[in-house]
């Protein structure tokens, strides 16, 4: 019995102990579940920092570098979107003639001889052709695109050479395009520009690409402060000369050495309130954007000056003054220097006063406007757009070439249905010679109608200033 109570005593006490084990082995992950789910220290007081409403928890916008303003994958999907037309033809191609992989392309022999080369000028006149065939709705990213592009190019380039362009050609051709920096592209347009019709197209441009960026984010890169007028050509001189700085100054603001971008280089600009300028410049292989004068417009000069003055009379009645030197300040640091009186005409002289410290004194002479005839504004005389005038038009299979008088600098059109559309940008009034060709379209109605057909063709011309006109003519093919 004894013993029986004895075992029994230890079967209880051994119970006791596994459910005291099995508890303690329940605590521990349940506490180091718990632990795992407690945010650390430094969480918190990050959290606490992110709830408190500093002002130092709202990101600040990064500085952008020197010429920075945009990234460059910010600033070649804006240049994408931009239209074609504000560029010149004439220059795109000779820039395009000359990349590496589609310059070799001038090599090629023409001729029924086979014995001359395609040369510069026949590339850029196939490129010209292809650029032009994009239409006046284009836009600079569709440069970038071969299958829009390459089938009127080589149409082109076909006509001229003696054998068609072979598989290998079509690649380089196609790798060139596709390969297409826009960024580049539109600066080496800017520093080669010369004429005003190229200037003012680029200029556009520029006014273009900024509007991309909506009020939002245009009022972000020039901190808050509007536009208060559209893009115009300059030089970096200048611009050093408008905001009263150096050549050295303006180039560097650019992120660009004088070497790099000199005084005499081509640039474009706005105003920006509080006397600043938004720039857009050429540089190495990009374009260089900045807000110049934001420096010089935002610091203030604390300046302080001394002056004394003083004064001798003789004879009756005269007294002499002297007047007190006058201060200037700028950037933190002013000097002043005393002027000395006159002496006067008349007895006991008179004595000089102190001039005020730190003050700017300025003398300004009016003219004499007494009997000065107002001028009286004339009214405006209301001026008609000019218009391209037709010349001559002759027609051959589905190729037409008319002769047209442009009257001024800027851009004609000649579209109409049945055949390609075909434009062309002169720098001034001159004779111009345009081909028009049959589309497929046009082509298949020729047939149809026994090879004749008449197609009514319109000729629009834009100048530089932005006047509009335009005429019709009626071709006919056979």
């Amino acid at each position: 019995m004894p013993s029986r109570l004895l075992r029994s005593e230890q079967s209880r006490r051994g119970h006791r102990t596994s459910l005291r084990r099995r508890g303690i082995a329940v605590l521990s992950v349940t506490s180091i579940a718990l632990l795992a789910t407690m945010p650390t220290a430094s969480a918190l007081a990050s959290s606490g920092a992110r709830r408190g409403g500093n002002s130092s928890a709202t990101p600040k916008p990064l500085t952008a570098a020197p010429g920075e303003l945009l990234s460059p994958g910010q600033l070649q999907a804006l240049l994408a979107a931009l239209p074609l037309d504000d560029l010149s033809t004439a220059q795109l191609a000779h820039y395009l003639a000359g990349l590496e992989n589609l310059s070799v392309l001038a090599s090629l022999h023409v001729g029924l001889l086979g014995t001359e080369e395609l040369g510069v000028a026949g590339l850029e006149e196939g490129l010209s052709h292809g650029i032009e065939q994009l239409g006046p709705a284009a836009t600079i990213g569709e440069l970038t695109n071969p299958a829009k592009l390459l089938p009127d190019v080589e149409a082109k380039l076909n006509d001229l050479l003696t054998s068609l362009l072979g598989s290998a050609q079509q690649q380089d051709l196609s790798k060139a395009l596709e390969t297409l920096d826009l960024d580049q592209l539109v600066s080496t347009l800017l520093d080669s520009a010369k004429e005003p019709a190229q200037l003012n197209g680029l200029a556009d441009l520029a006014g273009k690409l900024f509007q991309g960026l909506g009020s939002e984010g245009l009022e972000g890169i020039l901190g808050g402060s509007p536009l208060t007028g559209g893009f115009a050509p300059t030089t970096v001189e200048n611009v050093a000369h408008e905001l009263s700085t150096t050549p050295e100054v303006v180039s560097d603001e650019l992120g660009q050495t004088t070497k790099e971008l000199p005084a005499t280089a081509t640039m474009l600009t706005a105003p920006v309130t509080g006397g600043k300028l938004l720039a857009v410049a050429p540089a190495v292989k990009r374009l260089a954007l900045g807000l110049l004068g934001a420096a010089s417009g935002e610091e203030a000069g604390n300046g302080s000056g001394e002056g004394s003055g003083s004064g001798e009379g003789k004879g009756g009645s005269g007294s002499g003054e002297g007047s007190g030197g006058s201060g200037e300040g700028k950037g933190g640091s002013g000097s002043g220097q005393g002027g000395s009186g006159a002496p006067g005409t008349g007895g006991s002289g008179g004595q000089g006063s102190g001039g005020n410290a730190g003050t700017l004194t300025l003398v300004v002479n009016l003219p004499n406007t007494q009997g000065a005839p107002s001028a009286v504004a004339s009214p405006a005389k209301s001026t008609t757009p000019p218009k391209i005038k037709l010349l001559s038009a002759k027609t051959k299979g589905a190729l037409a070439t008319l002769a047209l008088q442009a009257p001024a600098a800027g851009r004609l059109t000649l579209r109409g249905n049945g055949v390609t559309s075909s434009s062309r940008t002169v720098a001034r009034a001159q004779r111009v010679t345009v081909n028009v060709r049959l589309s497929k379209a046009g082509v298949a109605s020729l047939r149809h109608r026994h090879g004749r057909l008449k197609v009514k063709l319109q000729l629009s011309f834009k100048t530089t200033a932005g006047a509009s006109s335009s005429t019709t003519t009626t071709l006919s093919f056979k």
